[in-house]
């Protein structure tokens, strides 16, 4: 009957080899490295100094990876990097114990971006990855898209990808508002997460509250994080181009909007015409999702014209338009 030493035995390779086999894990720490600098709005020589922590990092071809990366930049190794990792894990245990840690203690962030839907499938960030948890509160001003609008809704996603449609929404609440030209009802949405992980996001709008509370349980973690980010590299070029192009459309729909409500105002210019051919183009918006057309940008690009020449002739002007969310 064979030992138990005589069935494992011992295994020797090379650097070279080594090094081959851990390429994949080599690139990914790469990938990280970019990530947290691009998170940190640095740039790699803002960078002082590197501590190197974690056995992982006695590896050369780890070190010889962080020191391309971190071009010109020390790679410090002068703290013990099994104590450092066995310090942080017993300050972690100690926030999971719910007990007092020291001033040195870890804190949790945000794993993910949150936010908002915007008109067109848009999407805007309102409480950004790796936000301290608990949170302050975080505030946006967003107005109405459509003339006479009666209440703004508040769709809550989290994700990063350019649409709202490609993240994972959380809830949604309504805010009521008076009906008035766009632009002119202002709602401001606020966000914050508290120290369980609670995310709470509201929004007022004359003495009255709305909002949305969503349990910890609820938000994304672990392995589908990772997924999110994943898909969010993967999709970033495909992703900025829808975006760019339902911008447009939303530029269009806010200033057929703002024409519409101006000549509404003036009752002594005849607009038929001129409403008649926005209602052609609002009607083409409603009817697809598609780019707005050549033919579209034409036609509008006439009707603004046409707007500002009729009302030019009662002395009345068209102000630039800067829209709303």
């Amino acid at each position: 009957m064979s030992s138990v030493k005589d069935e494992f035995q011992d295994e020797y390779i090379t650097q070279e080899i080594f090094a081959k086999e851990c390429k994949d894990l080599i690139t990914r720490s790469k990938k990280l490295c970019e990530r947290a600098i691009n998170e940190s709005s640095l740039e790699i020589s803002d960078i002082n100094e590197v501590l190197l922590v974690g056995g992982s990092c006695r590896m050369k071809i780890i070190k010889d990876m962080l020191q391309n990366f971190f071009i010109n930049q020390n790679l410090k190794g002068s703290i013990n990097a099994d104590e450092a990792v066995a310090y942080g894990a017993t300050i972690k245990a100690a926030q999971l114990l719910d007990k007092k840690t020291s001033p040195q203690a870890l804190y949790e962030k945000l794993p993910i971006g949150i936010g908002v839907a915007l008109v067109e499938d848009r999407y805007e960030i309102i409480l950004k990855r790796n936000t301290p948890i608990p949170s302050e509160v975080v505030e946006k001003e967003f107005t109405t898209a459509y003339n006479y609008q009666t209440c703004m809704t508040f769709e809550i996603f989290e994700g990063e990808r350019l649409l709202a449609s490609k993240n994972t929404l959380l809830g949604s609440f309504s805010v009521q508002v008076s009906p008035k030209p766009v632009g002119e009802v202002r709602v401001a949405l606020k966000m914050s997460i508290d120290r369980n992980g609670i995310l709470t996001a509201y929004a007022e709008y004359k003495g009255k509250k709305e909002q949305l509370v969503i349990d910890s349980e609820t938000i994304v973690s672990g392995d589908n994080i990772q997924e999110m980010l994943n898909a969010l590299e993967m999709h970033r070029k495909t992703d900025k181009a829808e975006e760019e192009a339902k911008r447009s459309r939303m530029q269009l729909r806010q200033n057929i909007e703002f024409i519409t409500a101006v000549c509404e105002k003036e009752k002594e210019i005849d607009t038929e015409k001129l409403m008649q051919k926005i209602k052609e183009i609002d009607e083409w918006l409603s009817s697809t999702t598609e780019p707005l057309t050549p033919d579209i940008r034409e036609k509008f690009v006439g009707i603004e014209d046409e707007a500002t020449a009729l009302l030019a002739k009662h002395h009345k002007t068209i102000t630039s338009f800067k829209g709303n969310k």
